[in-house]
C-alpha cells in the first residue's frame, strides 16, 4: 500500500510482476474502496485499464492504451456507453533513457483527464517531450511540453514543464554502474533492469539440421547483442561423440534434456518460458516477446582466475526487489566457445566445424543453488578449470530461475579471463 495525499490511498495488486489491479480507498472510511482498476496485458505491455465505480462490477470507463515500439503513442478512453473519444491523450517523446520506466504506477489522476509527467512518466521507455490532452471533462484539455537536461549516462536531471513548473530528480548514484550503487539504504533496490534473455538450445554432434540451427543462433546473438545470451546443450542420442571428440555430453545436460521433455533437436528454449521448446524458426518471435521485459532481480558477477594454477573462484551477487516472494535458484555454468571438432553437415561429417556456446558443465547443482530473498544475495564458487578447456573461451553464465516454473528471471555472460 503506498499513501497518498489526504484521506485516500492506493493498494496494488500483483500477478507474477505484472500490476494486475489497483483499488483507490478511502483510509478513514474502514480503507472503504472509491474506485478499482483492472489492467490488461497484450504481448507483455499494458493494453486496457478499466476504471470501476465501485462496487459496481462493470466499467464505467475502458482506456485502450496505444503503443509505438517501448513508448506510448496515445491513450483513448470510452464511456459506458462505449463511446470513444471521451478522453483522448497523446505522447511524444526525446531518444533519452526514462529513469522510471518499469515502475509501473498508475494513480487515479491519468484516467481522470490529467495526463501530467508524474502520472504516466512510468509507462514509456523514453522520456516525454510533448503531452496533448483532448477531453469531454470541461477544462480538461490542454498541452504541456517538457524539456530536459541530462548528465553524462543520458538520464534527466532536470524537467521543465511548460517553461513554468521544474521538477529535480536525484539518483542514489552520480552514475547508473551497478558496482556503485549505495546498498546502506534498505530501499536502494526498487528498479527494474533491462531482462536478458537466454536461448537454450539442445543440439549434438550427429544431428544434420544443427548446422543450421546453430547459425539462426548466431544470427540472434548478432541481432540483439549482450542482451540474447546463448548456451549450446548436447544431449541425446544425436550427441554421442562422433570418434573419441568431441564429447560434449554431461549429466546436466541430460538431466535437463530429460526433465524437459526433449526428444528431438534442434530445439530452443526461451528463458525456459512455460518448459515448452520452439522450433528453430519461431525462437525470433520468442524472444522478441520477452526482451523487452524488466527484471527484478540483477546479477553482478566477480571473477578471478590463475592461468598458471588453473583456478577459478567466482562471486554472484543477486541483488532482490525485497517484495518477491518464492523459491528462487542461482545456477551458475562454464560455457566454452570456438571449439574446433567433427559434426554431422546436410554434405557428411565436417572435421573442422566450428561449436559456439558449449555447455561444459555447471559449478552449482544442475537445477541451481536456492537463494534468500532479502536484498542481496552472495554467493561464491570455486574450481580447477577442466584441462581440456581452452581457459582463452572460456565464459561464466550465470542465471536465477523461478523454482516453481523452471522460468528463468535474468541470466548473464562474463568471460573468464
Amino acid at each position: 500500500e503506498n499513501p497518498h495525499s489526504g484521506e485516500y490511498f492506493y493498494s496494488y495488486i500483483y500477478k507474477g510482476n505484472k500490476l494486475v489491479e489497483v483499488k483507490y480507498l478511502n483510509i478513514y472510511d474502514n480503507d472503504d474502496c472509491r474506485d478499482l482498476y483492472r489492467l490488461e496485458y497484450s504481448a507483455n505491455k499494458l493494453s486496457k485499464v478499466e476504471w470501476i465505480d465501485y462496487p459496481n462490477d462493470y466499467p464505467d470507463y475502458v482506456y485502450d492504451i496505444v503503443w509505438n515500439g517501448n513508448n506510448v503513442s496515445e491513450i483513448i478512453g470510452y464511456d459506458k456507453e462505449g463511446v470513444p473519444a471521451n478522453i483522448h491523450m497523446s505522447f511524444e517523446y526525446d531518444d533519452k533513457k526514462n529513469p522510471f520506466y518499469g515502475l509501473l504506477y498508475l494513480p487515479r489522476d491519468i484516467w481522470a483527464g490529467e495526463g501530467t509527467y508524474d502520472a504516466i512518466a512510468s509507462i514509456s521507455e523514453n522520456n516525454i517531450t510533448r503531452i496533448v490532452v483532448d477531453s469531454n471533462f470541461e477544462g480538461q484539455s490542454y498541452t504541456n511540453n517538457y524539456t530536459y537536461e541530462y548528465d553524462k549516462e543520458g538520464y534527466p536531471i532536470l524537467v521543465t514543464v511548460s517553461e513554468d513548473n521544474m521538477y529535480e530528480i536525484k539518483y542514489l548514484s552520480d552514475n547508473n554502474n551497478d558496482d556503485d550503487i549505495d546498498n546502506s539504504d534498505e530501499d536502494w533496490w526498487n528498479v527494474e533492469v533491462d531482462k536478458n534473455v537466454l536461448l537454450e538450445k539442445y543440439t549434438g554432434v550427429r544431428c544434420v539440421n544443427c548446422p543450421y540451427a546453430n547459425q539462426l543462433a548466431l544470427e540472434l546473438q548478432e541481432k540483439y547483442g549482450d542482451r540474447l545470451v546463448i548456451l549450446n546443450v548436447h544431449a541425446g542420442p544425436l550427441s554421442a561423440p562422433i570418434g573419441s571428440f568431441p564429447d560434449f555430453t554431461t549429466d546436466e545436460g541430460a538431466e535437463w534434456s530429460d526433465s524437459l521433455d526433449v526428444v528431438t533437436v534442434p530445439i530452443g528454449f526461451v528463458n525456459r518460458k512455460s518448459n515448452e521448446g520452439h522450433d528453430v524458426y519461431d525462437l525470433d518471435n520468442e524472444i522478441a516477446n520477452v526482451i523487452n521485459e524488466k527484471s527484478f532481480i540483477n546479477i553482478i558477477p566477480t571473477i578471478n582466475y590463475n592461468n598458471l594454477t588453473r583456478d577459478l573462484s567466482v562471486e554472484i551477487k543477486s541483488q532482490f526487489d525485497k517484495e518477491l516472494f518464492g523459491i528462487y535458484k542461482l545456477t551458475v555454468c562454464i560455457m566454452e566457445d570456438d571449439i574446433v571438432g567433427a559434426q554431422y553437415t546436410p554434405q557428411g561429417i565436417d572435421p573442422e566445424y566450428v561449436h559456439h556456446n558449449v555447455f561444459r558443465e555447471t559449478m552449482t547443482e544442475a537445477w541451481g543453488d536456492n537463494l534468500e530473498l532479502s536484498g542481496e544475495v552472495v554467493k561464491s564458487y570455486s574450481m580447477t578449470l577442466n584441462s581440456d578447456y581452452n581457459d582463452d573461451n572460456c565464459y561464466i553464465i550465470a542465471y536465477v530461475s523461478d523454482a516453481n516454473t523452471n522460468e528463468i528471471i535474468q541470466v548473464i555472460k562474463k568471460k573468464i579471463i
